[in-house]
């Protein structure tokens, strides 16, 4: 019992700082360290000392500092991690740590197409996203409450018009996002609404909806692009999409559906029928059929 405890204690600590996890993967990535190790080659293991000869640093403590990162990284399976004797310096006897990317972090360097989920952890921590976060409480003891608006005195776009840096960041993020799964997509579709859906309250859907069912043909249908929250949940991928209705709620008071929610949405502005097909990655394919 008192073995349990002590394991319930830990584990409360460890989640406690989760943050600075997030912080040094973000960190990891400003650095360019999964890049450097993919560069090595696909299996390759690195040196802290090794990925900073191709940083540009004259820290003399930047080894020892970036080891320490590396170090916490490895431990949370961020990458994989061995010893070797030690390459540098007089002492052969002497152990050094390597490391090397894991299946999760393969993604976070620079595939041949020249995306990365690099800017989704970039975008996500940076500080603009963060600082809302702060009134997520807010949100359930007072009424009307927009935690983005209330810390920038604007919405989510208007202020991100105002942030070039964080429009850069939001721009990569969605392209990069997009690339990773649209190519199965478009072998299917030419046309279709992106991640739209999600953005609005319901009433703000069914006006988009019913303008484009006035717009379309008799046998005509809206095509869109959305991630769906599943009616069972379970802690598997496709329940993962409630980390997007979170930040929907936060910063658009929109929010991410189940299929009969969608199912809704489109009887309530005309359609006949509504299908969701899944791509994979916890992204579907809706369409909403006008007959």
């Amino acid at each position: 019992m008192e073995d349990q405890r002590g394991e319930d204690h830990l584990s409360s600590w460890v989640l406690g700082n989760s943050i600075v996890i997030q912080m040094s993967l973000r960190a990891a990535i400003e650095l360019d360290i999964f890049n450097i190790i993919a560069n090595a080659g696909s299996e390759a293991q690195l040196s802290a000392a090794e990925i900073v000869e191709k940083i540009p640093t004259t820290n003399p403590s930047a080894a020892i500092t970036l080891d320490r990162i590396l170090r916490l990284l490895s431990v949370n399976s961020l990458l994989s991690m061995s010893q070797r004797p030690c390459q540098s310096g007089d002492d052969a006897t002497h152990q050094e740590m390597c490391y090397g990317l894991t299946q999760l972090t393969r993604h976070l360097a620079t595939n041949k197409d020249g995306v990365s989920s690099a800017s989704t952890v970039l975008f996500l921590s940076e500080r603009m996203m963060v600082e809302p976060l702060y009134m997520l409480k807010n949100m359930v003891l007072e009424p009307e409450c927009k935690p983005f608006y209330s810390t920038y005195g604007a919405n989510f776009y208007e202020h991100m018009a105002k942030e070039p840096k964080f429009d850069k960041l939001f721009q990569e993020f969605m392209t990069h996002s997009a690339k990773l799964f649209l190519n199965e997509v478009l072998k299917v579709y030419r046309g279709f609404e992106e991640w739209i859906l999600h953005n609005w309250d319901d009433e703000h859907c069914k006006k988009l909806l019913k303008n484009c069912w006035e717009a379309l043909p008799i046998h005509g249908k809206v095509i869109a692009l959305e991630t769906l929250i599943p009616q069972a949940l379970e802690n598997d991928f496709t329940s993962v999409n409630t980390i997007d209705d979170f930040y929907m709620m936060l910063f658009h008071e929109g929010k991410v559906r189940t299929l009969a929610e969608f199912e809704t949405l489109g009887k309530a502005v005309g359609f006949a029928e509504t299908k969701i097909f899944a791509i994979g990655q916890g992204i579907n394919v809706i369409e909403f059929l006008k007959n």
